[in-house]
Protein backbone atom coordinates (compact mmCIF):
# COMPACT_ATOMS: atom_id res chain seq x y z
CA UNK A 1 0.00 0.00 0.00
CA UNK A 2 2.83 2.37 0.91
CA UNK A 3 4.70 2.13 -2.66
CA UNK A 4 0.98 2.33 -3.95
CA UNK A 5 0.74 5.87 -2.31
CA UNK A 6 4.79 6.63 -2.76
CA UNK A 7 4.11 6.28 -6.69
CA UNK A 8 0.80 7.73 -6.83
CA UNK A 9 2.57 11.12 -4.99
CA UNK A 10 5.69 10.69 -7.68
CA UNK A 11 3.29 10.70 -10.82
CA UNK A 12 1.07 13.48 -9.79
CA UNK A 13 4.47 15.49 -9.40
CA UNK A 14 5.91 14.32 -12.72
CA UNK A 15 2.36 15.64 -14.17
CA UNK A 16 2.83 19.09 -12.51
CA UNK A 17 6.66 18.80 -13.31
CA UNK A 18 5.32 18.35 -17.49
CA UNK A 19 3.17 21.19 -17.00
CA UNK A 20 5.66 23.69 -15.85
CA UNK A 21 3.26 24.91 -13.13
CA UNK A 22 4.47 26.98 -9.95
CA UNK A 23 1.00 27.46 -8.83
CA UNK A 24 -0.73 24.11 -6.43
CA UNK A 25 -3.39 23.87 -4.52
CA UNK A 26 -4.96 21.97 -2.01
CA UNK A 27 -7.91 23.00 0.20
CA UNK A 28 -8.28 26.38 0.38
CA UNK A 29 -4.66 27.28 0.60
CA UNK A 30 -2.37 27.65 -2.62
CA UNK A 31 1.30 27.65 -3.37
CA UNK A 32 3.27 29.70 -5.52
CA UNK A 33 6.65 29.22 -5.68
CA UNK A 34 8.81 31.92 -7.19
CA UNK A 35 10.93 31.22 -10.27
CA UNK A 36 14.30 30.25 -10.43
CA UNK A 37 17.21 30.32 -12.60
CA UNK A 38 18.71 27.22 -13.55
CA UNK A 39 20.58 26.70 -10.66
CA UNK A 40 24.37 24.37 -10.77
CA UNK A 41 25.12 21.30 -9.04
CA UNK A 42 27.13 21.76 -5.52
CA UNK A 43 25.97 25.48 -5.46
CA UNK A 44 23.25 26.80 -3.58
CA UNK A 45 19.43 26.81 -4.12
CA UNK A 46 17.15 29.04 -2.20
CA UNK A 47 13.37 27.80 -2.53
CA UNK A 48 10.59 30.62 -1.90
CA UNK A 49 7.12 29.82 -1.62
CA UNK A 50 4.35 31.92 -0.49
CA UNK A 51 1.42 30.25 0.86
CA UNK A 52 -2.05 32.01 0.37
CA UNK A 53 -6.07 31.77 0.50
CA UNK A 54 -8.42 32.61 -2.31
CA UNK A 55 -8.96 35.47 -1.88
CA UNK A 56 -5.45 36.45 -1.69
CA UNK A 57 -4.41 36.65 2.14
CA UNK A 58 -1.39 34.98 3.62
CA UNK A 59 -1.06 31.45 5.48
CA UNK A 60 0.98 32.08 8.49
CA UNK A 61 2.56 29.60 11.17
CA UNK A 62 2.70 27.02 8.81
CA UNK A 63 5.71 23.98 9.01
CA UNK A 64 7.12 23.87 4.98
CA UNK A 65 9.75 21.59 4.14
CA UNK A 66 10.66 21.36 0.56
CA UNK A 67 11.18 17.57 -1.03
CA UNK A 68 13.20 18.09 -3.99
CA UNK A 69 13.48 14.59 -5.55
CA UNK A 70 15.83 13.79 -8.96
CA UNK A 71 13.65 12.14 -11.49
CA UNK A 72 16.82 9.87 -13.04
CA UNK A 73 17.56 7.74 -9.96
CA UNK A 74 15.22 8.93 -7.17
CA UNK A 75 17.78 10.65 -5.25
CA UNK A 76 15.62 12.97 -2.50
CA UNK A 77 16.72 16.08 -0.75
CA UNK A 78 14.71 17.61 2.12
CA UNK A 79 15.42 21.00 3.44
CA UNK A 80 13.09 23.12 6.57
CA UNK A 81 11.81 26.62 5.34
CA UNK A 82 11.70 29.51 7.55
CA UNK A 83 8.67 31.51 7.92
CA UNK A 84 9.22 35.24 6.46
CA UNK A 85 6.24 37.95 6.61
CA UNK A 86 3.37 37.88 4.14
CA UNK A 87 2.86 33.96 3.61
CA UNK A 88 6.66 33.52 2.24
CA UNK A 89 8.55 30.21 3.23
CA UNK A 90 12.37 30.29 1.72
CA UNK A 91 14.78 27.48 2.41
CA UNK A 92 18.47 27.32 0.82
CA UNK A 93 20.02 23.86 -0.18
CA UNK A 94 22.96 22.04 -2.36
CA UNK A 95 21.53 19.92 -5.21
CA UNK A 96 24.30 17.16 -5.78
CA UNK A 97 24.10 16.48 -9.03
CA UNK A 98 23.08 17.88 -12.57
CA UNK A 99 19.97 16.54 -14.36
CA UNK A 100 16.11 17.24 -14.12
CA UNK A 101 14.37 17.71 -10.28
CA UNK A 102 10.89 17.65 -9.13
CA UNK A 103 10.05 20.17 -6.62
CA UNK A 104 7.45 20.25 -4.12
CA UNK A 105 6.35 21.18 -0.30
CA UNK A 106 5.32 19.37 2.54
CA UNK A 107 2.94 21.94 4.51
CA UNK A 108 2.01 21.44 8.38
CA UNK A 109 -0.47 23.78 10.20
CA UNK A 110 -0.83 24.35 13.75
CA UNK A 111 -3.35 21.68 14.17
CA UNK A 112 -1.27 19.20 12.53
CA UNK A 113 -2.85 18.67 9.47
CA UNK A 114 -0.87 17.94 6.42
CA UNK A 115 -1.17 18.99 2.86
CA UNK A 116 1.00 18.36 -0.59
CA UNK A 117 2.06 20.82 -2.94
CA UNK A 118 3.98 19.93 -6.05
CA UNK A 119 5.58 22.77 -7.40
CA UNK A 120 6.80 21.83 -11.01
CA UNK A 121 10.42 20.81 -12.08
CA UNK A 122 13.68 22.46 -12.23
CA UNK A 123 16.92 21.62 -14.50
CA UNK A 124 20.34 21.78 -12.57
CA UNK A 125 23.19 22.75 -14.75
CA UNK A 126 26.50 20.52 -14.35
CA UNK A 127 29.19 21.85 -11.32
CA UNK A 128 31.15 24.69 -12.08
CA UNK A 129 34.77 23.54 -12.81
CA UNK A 130 36.95 24.48 -9.97
CA UNK A 131 39.56 25.48 -13.06
CA UNK A 132 37.02 27.96 -14.26
CA UNK A 133 38.04 30.21 -11.73
CA UNK A 134 42.09 30.43 -11.52
CA UNK A 135 41.93 32.46 -14.28
CA UNK A 136 40.33 34.74 -12.72
CA UNK A 137 42.69 34.96 -9.77
CA UNK A 138 45.37 35.18 -12.35
CA UNK A 139 44.02 37.90 -13.76
CA UNK A 140 44.02 39.43 -10.76
CA UNK A 141 47.05 39.29 -9.91
CA UNK A 142 48.84 40.33 -13.44
CA UNK A 143 47.89 43.89 -12.89
CA UNK A 144 48.99 44.30 -9.27
CA UNK A 145 52.72 43.35 -10.34
CA UNK A 146 52.05 45.54 -13.35
CA UNK A 147 50.98 48.56 -11.47
CA UNK A 148 53.60 48.15 -9.03
CA UNK A 149 56.54 47.83 -11.59
CA UNK A 150 55.04 50.49 -13.68
CA UNK A 151 55.20 52.94 -10.12
CA UNK A 152 58.35 51.86 -9.68
CA UNK A 153 59.23 52.46 -13.16
CA UNK A 154 58.31 56.13 -13.31
CA UNK A 155 59.39 57.05 -9.96
CA UNK A 156 63.05 56.01 -11.25
CA UNK A 157 62.02 58.29 -14.50
CA UNK A 158 61.01 61.06 -12.69
CA UNK A 159 64.17 61.10 -10.20
CA UNK A 160 66.35 60.96 -13.22
CA UNK A 161 64.90 63.16 -15.04
CA UNK A 162 65.19 65.59 -12.69
CA UNK A 163 68.75 64.87 -11.78
CA UNK A 164 69.44 65.52 -15.54
CA UNK A 165 67.49 68.71 -15.88
CA UNK A 166 69.57 70.04 -12.49
CA UNK A 167 73.24 69.16 -14.45
CA UNK A 168 71.68 71.29 -17.65
CA UNK A 169 70.93 74.07 -15.69
CA UNK A 170 73.97 73.64 -14.28
CA UNK A 171 76.02 73.32 -17.76
CA UNK A 172 74.24 76.51 -19.12
CA UNK A 173 74.82 78.79 -16.16
CA UNK A 174 78.87 77.83 -16.41
CA UNK A 175 79.34 79.63 -19.19
CA UNK A 176 76.72 82.23 -19.16
CA UNK A 177 78.80 83.04 -15.87
CA UNK A 178 82.21 82.92 -17.36
CA UNK A 179 82.26 85.98 -19.65
CA UNK A 180 81.03 88.45 -16.88
CA UNK A 181 83.26 87.09 -14.39
CA UNK A 182 86.29 87.40 -16.91
CA UNK A 183 84.91 91.16 -17.75
CA UNK A 184 84.43 91.61 -14.10
CA UNK A 185 88.22 90.59 -13.17
CA UNK A 186 88.98 92.86 -16.54
CA UNK A 187 87.44 95.88 -14.96
CA UNK A 188 88.83 95.53 -11.67
CA UNK A 189 92.65 95.31 -13.56
CA UNK A 190 92.09 98.40 -15.19
CA UNK A 191 91.03 99.85 -12.32
CA UNK A 192 94.10 98.74 -10.40
CA UNK A 193 96.23 99.71 -13.55
CA UNK A 194 94.89 103.17 -13.85
CA UNK A 195 95.17 104.12 -10.02
CA UNK A 196 98.83 102.63 -10.03
CA UNK A 197 99.42 105.64 -13.12
CA UNK A 198 97.77 108.19 -10.97
CA UNK A 199 99.78 107.70 -8.41
CA UNK A 200 103.01 107.52 -10.24
CA UNK A 201 101.96 110.63 -12.08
Amino acid sequence: MRRVVIGLIGASMLVAASMGSALAKEGDVEATLTPLEPPHAGQPTTFSVRLTRPDGTPVPGETVTFVVARVADTKVVRVGATEQPGGWYVASTTLPSSGSWVISIRALDQGGMGRTFPLGSLHVQPAVPAAANSPTTSTLMVPVWALALTLILGAALALGGSLGIGMIRRRRLTPAQQPWAEAARSSEGVGVAGAAERTQA
